[in-house]
């Protein structure tokens, strides 16, 4: 062993060589990493596309994962279930046929199961193969379902637009009204790592705390309409307001109320990473990145024009870099910490890239810790070749 490092020592075109073996296995023997490095740009990333040629349908709203690992698009054209390979129309086990064709929402739950909200108004439940349809008679009007949520009491919550708030109770659906403190319509709902139920109306947002039975509003005279809601890893409830852009939710008592960073950017979704990136969808210019939104600053221009501020802190990606889609409706993180979006013209995925660029002048024994992103990057791939729906069928390029 003491000859092989002098020989090695000796001999820098054998270095270049050991060091490249050594690199390879460690990109495959590595410990896992969730989530996409935050240091590693937009266009670095490894991106994946697929359209009609590929299978898969256009107009995608909606995207979740059940527990089984199967990705599931809600599109104007029906249910779609993907297992990395094959994109399927979805159909039951006991051959039902769904109410309607046009899904608005998705929501995965943790029992396996999986909510569908549909555009024309009404909920269907999927479990082990079977559909529970929730519509007219157990308390629903014609108003799409634009969102679902899972409080920590298993309580699960919709806004449905104008047709306002409602939770399920037994097998009907309760409408959220004044007698809890709430009137008017719900465009998104979510619920924070403590439990709060937040929901956004057209000009303000509500929030009702864990175990509580009065909504207070948190936020108003907001620009129309507030759309999604993130939660950052340090607890800071970011909101997609239409009329403004992608900021932290002004909470009285915390940033006292006032415009602080923000992404100047018309957003139908927005959602962050494991790493801590926040990743935002827009309605015609495909989609933002903010690698550390900790370090936004608020905006240097307001009026019609600040849509066109460039902040260098935040990453695009459009149809001429490669998305499927400029109009992108939904974003979604798998389990793998995979990126994924749904747009008018498909589905588009981003994830760790398993190549870092080095210069071969560069590359030594002693500097090896230049590729420590490589051999921690193939997480994804290494859960992929052992378990995971979307490892034991996949083989093809797309993934590898």
């Amino acid at each position: 062993m003491i000859d092989f490092v002098r020989s090695l020592a000796r001999n820098p075109r054998r270095q270049w060589r050991f060091g490249f073996w050594l690199c390879s296995w460690l990109l495959f023997l590595c410990v896992p990493l969730y989530g996409i490095d935050r240091d590693q740009e937009l266009a670095e990333l490894y991106h994946t596309a697929w359209t009609f040629k590929d299978g898969a349908p256009p107009e995608i709203y909606a995207l979740a994962q059940t527990t089984d690992g199967f990705l599931w698009l809600g599109t104007a054209t029906g249910l779609f279930r993907f297992d990395g390979i094959r994109f399927e129309p979805y159909k039951p086990q006991s051959g039902q046929a769904f109410p309607q064709r046009s899904v608005s929402s998705l929501f995965a739950v943790p029992d396996g199961g999986l909510w569908v909200g549909y555009r024309y108004g009404g909920v269907s439940f999927i479990k082990n193969g079977t559909v529970t349809d929730y519509g007219k008679p157990e308390g629903f009007t014609s108003h799409a379902v634009l969102a679902f949520a899972h409080d920590r009491q298993g309580t699960i919550w919709i806004a449905a637009g104008e047709d306002g708030l409602a939770r399920l109770q037994g097998s009907r659906w309760s409408k959220i009204g004044t007698d809890w403190g709430f009137a008017g319509q719900a465009n998104t709902i979510f619920v924070d790592r403590a439990g709060t139920v937040w929901v956004g109306t057209a000009t303000s947002v509500a929030y009702l705390v864990e175990g509580g039975h009065q909504f207070q509003i948190a936020a108003r005279d907001l620009l129309p309409i507030l759309q999604s809601f993130a939660e950052a890893p340090d607890g800071t409830l970011w909101m997609a307001e239409g009329g403004y852009g992608v900021r932290p939710v002004p909470l009285p008592g915390k940033n006292n109320g006032r415009f602080g960073p923000a992404v100047l950017v018309g957003a139908p979704a927005i959602t962050f990473d494991k790493q801590g990136s926040l990743w935002i969808t827009t309605a015609g210019n495909g989609i933002r990145r903010v690698p550390y939104p900790e370090r936004l600053h608020p905006p240097q221009i307001k009026g019609p024009s600040a849509w066109q501020f460039h902040n260098s802190e935040v990453e695009a990606f459009t149809q001429e870099n490669g998305m499927t889609g400029d109009y992108v409706h939904c974003v979604l993180q798998d389990r793998e910490g995979n990126v994924w979006f749904g747009t008018s013209g498909g589905l588009d995925q981003f994830r760790q890239s398993p190549v870092v660029s080095v210069p071969s002048s560069q590359f030594r024994i002693g500097v090896l810790c230049r590729f420590h992103r490589c051999t921690l990057l193939q997480q994804a791939r290494w859960r992929r070749l052992t378990k995971g729906r979307f490892g034991l069928r996949v083989s093809g390029p797309k993934f590898c």
